[in-house]
C-alpha cells in the first residue's frame, strides 16, 4: 500500500507546497536505511522521511500505511489508517 500512495503524496507536496503543505513521510523499519534509501530514490520522494527510534511505539506501528493530517496549530485533525484514495487526500 505504501508503494501505491508515495506517489500521490510526492504529486502533492510538489502542489501544494507553496500554499503551506507540508508532507513529512515516517519509515517504521528504520533499521533498513538502505532500503529506505532505495525506496526513496526509486519513488522521487522529495520530502523529508523520518526514522523512528527501534523500539518505541511508532517502531511497533503494524497499521501501514497510516495518515495523519496534522493542522497548522498541531493538532491532528483526521487519521487515516490503510490505503488512501488520491481524491481523498486532495479533499
Amino acid at each position: 500500500p505504501c508503494r501505491a500512495e508515495v506517489p500521490y503524496l510526492v504529486r502533492l507536496s510538489g502542489k501544494y507546497k507553496a500554499s503551506g503543505l507540508e508532507v513529512v513521510g515516517i519509515a517504521i523499519d528504520s533499521e533498513n536505511t538502505g532500503q529506505i534509501a532505495d525506496f526513496i530514490k526509486e519513488f522521487k520522494v522529495d520530502y523529508p522521511i523520518l526514522l523512528t527510534v527501534p523500539g518505541s511505539i511508532l517502531s511497533r506501528q503494524k497499521a501501514v500505511p497510516m495518515s495523519l493530517l496534522i493542522d497548522e496549530k498541531g493538532v491532528l485533525a483526521k487519521k487515516y489508517v490503510g490505503a488512501i484514495k488520491e481524491s481523498v487526500f486532495e479533499k
